[in-house]
């Protein structure tokens, strides 16, 4: 089967052209997207928005590892969740130092960071499972 957009050579299980993303039978035409992925039956490199091999016509919906996605944000939101226990450990330590009435002060505002920090981290992976979900559902 022939693109009808630029004429490359296309298999039939093919739903976009892997030249120039031109959607076949009424799917939307893609953008392709930098990350990549190789295909787990023939080994080859392809964009890790298609969901079948380029080469191969392999369904690679099912094999695609999300978690090599995004690996900047990932690290960020892990970051999130080690500072909050780090401050909330800081925060406490401080309000023994102080005793009296600065224990409570103390706790209580590291509670408050962390949970901020926590839920900042939790925002962010959130993001990132939307981002993906419906990446998967077009």
């Amino acid at each position: 089967m022939k693109c009808p957009n630029c004429g490359s050579d296309i298999n039939e299980k093919h739903t976009h052209c892997f030249k120039c993303g031109k959607g076949l039978n009424g799917e939307p035409d893609f953008v392709k997207s930098i990350t990549t992925m190789s295909c787990s039956k023939c080994g080859s490199e392809i964009d890790s928005d298609y969901r079948s091999c380029t080469k191969c016509g392999y369904e690679i919906k099912q094999q695609c590892d999300e978690k090599q996605k995004y690996p900047a944000l990932r690290t960020i939101a892990t970051l999130y969740k080690v500072v909050a226990f780090l401050t909330l450990a800081v925060c406490i330590v401080a309000g023994f130092t102080m005793g009296g009435i600065g224990i409570l002060i103390s706790s209580v505002s590291g509670i408050i960071a962390c949970i901020t920090l926590l839920a900042a981290g939790e925002g962010i992976k959130v993001l990132i499972d939307i981002e993906q979900n419906t990446r998967m559902n077009k």
